[in-house]
């Protein structure tokens, strides 16, 4: 598997089967999405494991600093009410969440 994330970037596992990934530095909104699809991509293949064969996918949502939020829980709340918004509203795998499109 390819390194997705570098640097001072950093992958943590939330619960469950919930993650958060924080990019230290981004230029723009198309940078983190292009992390983002790198990172659902490491998906398209299975993971094999002794004999077990695994399948998996992955969904996300995106807050970005200081524009969806200035603490951090605050994004990662933002960030996860835009994957639930994609996950019932859209064939595509992420929506950036603005304060327009709050449920």
């Amino acid at each position: 598997m390819k390194l997705q994330l570098c640097g001072a970037d950093r992958l943590a596992r939330l619960g469950g089967d919930e993650f958060a990934a924080v990019v230290a530095e981004v230029h723009t909104g198309l940078d983190v999405e292009v992390i983002a699809e790198r990172l659902v991509r490491t998906f398209d293949e299975p993971f094999v494991i002794d004999e077990y064969v695994l399948n998996g996918s992955a969904s996300y949502g995106i807050a970005i600093h200081p524009e969806n939020g200035a603490t951090k829980d605050s994004l990662f709340t933002t960030a996860d009410a835009a994957m639930y918004l994609q996950k019932h509203s859209s064939p595509a795998r992420t929506k950036v969440h603005t304060p327009s499109s709050r449920t």
